[in-house]
């Protein structure tokens, strides 16, 4: 099954964020705790060459947190500056605040050394859809000046917002790359609601779910649904599942829909426990 969703908007918004590159002195690129990997957009990479960049690792509180450990530990030794964060936890904001600040201050002061001038600093907030990015930016503002919502798709333009006297940030939509590459990044990003639920068969995406957490994490099936046995095939395994959500139709049989629905959103919401679907490669 192909997997993918690139509205026109998003390449729109690609353009905008380079045009905008040149006034930014950092970049705060924000991924996903649980699917370190999957959630790092590669055009990434080539746009923030030249430039200073932090990495969080957002729902960092949804997440196996010896993984987000070994993932800051993997990119500290590339010479990335990565941490992890809940941009719901105030401690976690101000923490990133403090990194930001001293990040600027260093920025400033050479500005102010060598050219002079009190500068402005910019800083950006990038990444892919539904990651948190207006979520953090409201934090560190203290205002609900970004548009939030727990879906892909909101934030569909640029806009400067001011942290303080010497600090703005732009917020900027989430962006995917045009071809999402191999099955295992699309499915990631479907699980985790980076993808518009209405473009994909929730259906399939929650059996091919289901054959990764067997694996990875049984115990979540088993604490969360009270299902014994999973070691049955996923459409048996999402039937019992729906079945002990109430999730019925006319007869009393499983509503498969319903309970794939039901299975992402758990794990989009932390519900299943802290899971992350990646681990580094040393």
């Amino acid at each position: 099954m192909q997997i993918g969703w690139y509205p026109g908007h998003m390449n729109k918004a690609k353009r905008k964020i380079s045009e905008s590159l040149k006034f930014i002195d950092l970049a705060i690129e924000l991924r996903d705790a649980r699917i370190p990997l999957s959630s790092a957009n590669p055009d990434l990479d080539t746009m923030l060459k030249y430039k200073m960049r932090v990495i969080l690792f957002t729902k960092k509180d949804y997440a196996d947190q010896e993984k987000t450990l070994k993932w800051i530990d993997y990119l500290s030794k590339k010479g990335v500056n990565a941490t992890a964060v809940s941009c719901m936890v105030n401690s976690d904001v101000s923490r990133v605040k403090s990194l930001v600040s001293e990040i600027c201050s260093i920025r400033r002061q050479e500005l102010r050394s060598r050219q002079g001038i009190e500068k402005t600093m910019r800083l950006i907030v990038l990444g892919i859809p539904n990651v948190g990015k207006s979520t953090l930016i409201n934090k560190l503002t203290g205002e609900n000046k970004a548009k939030t919502e727990d879906k892909p798709g909101v934030t569909r333009g640029n806009q400067w917002i001011r942290i303080d006297k010497f600090t703005e940030v732009l917020d900027t939509p989430g962006i995917l790359w045009p071809k999402l590459g191999d099955e295992k990044t699309a499915l990631n990003l479907a699980y985790t609601g980076s993808i518009k639920h209405d473009t994909l068969d929730e259906v399939f995406i929650a059996k091919k779910f289901l054959e990764e957490i067997k694996l990875l994490y049984p115990h979540a099936l088993i604490q969360r649904y009270g299902i014994d046995d999973i070691n049955t095939d996923t459409e048996d395994l999402l039937e019992k599942i729906s079945i002990r959500m109430g999730l019925l139709k006319p007869g009393n049989v499983a509503d498969f829909e319903k309970g794939a629905i039901r299975l992402l959103r758990d794990f989009q919401t932390g519900k299943l426990g802290r899971i992350t679907l990646e681990t580094p490669l040393y």
